[in-house]
């Protein structure tokens, strides 16, 4: 009982100091800001940075586009893998909110280079 105590009282800790990113309010169901985007080619097995959101505005993820969605990992440096779809391309309806100065970064799992694309808005909340 003391050692799922123990681990209970780590997880909490660790989701509390998580980054996190604070939503954005919608209006009128849709997102306000100015549409941003970053595309980027990944080598075979290689990875790169794709964009850092700003330090001081929000950045609301709406699409991800890879030629192989399964070979190409779009991930944050703190928030972890974004999932994608089963399509070349995936929306995300209204969006994911990504965290401040949060690096998205693709990694290409060895099945040769691919071309990718997000698009977002960036907004000040």
């Amino acid at each position: 009982m003391r050692t799922a105590t123990t681990i209970f009282t780590i997880t909490f800790a660790l989701l509390l100091s998580a980054p996190h990113a604070d939503a954005q309010s919608l209006k009128k169901g849709t997102l306000s800001g100015v549409l941003s985007s970053a595309s980027a080619t990944v080598p075979n097995a290689g990875s790169v940075n794709l964009l850092t959101t700003p330090a001081n505005e929000f950045f609301i993820l709406t699409q991800y586009c890879a030629e192989d969605p399964g070979g190409v990992i779009l991930s944050g440096n703190t928030m972890g893998n974004i999932v994608p779809g089963p399509d070349e391309c995936t929306s995300y309806d209204p969006g994911i909110a990504i965290p401040l100065n949060e690096t998205l970064s693709l990694t290409d799992d060895g099945g040769g280079e691919q071309d990718a694309l997000i698009n977002g808005v960036v907004s000040k909340k």
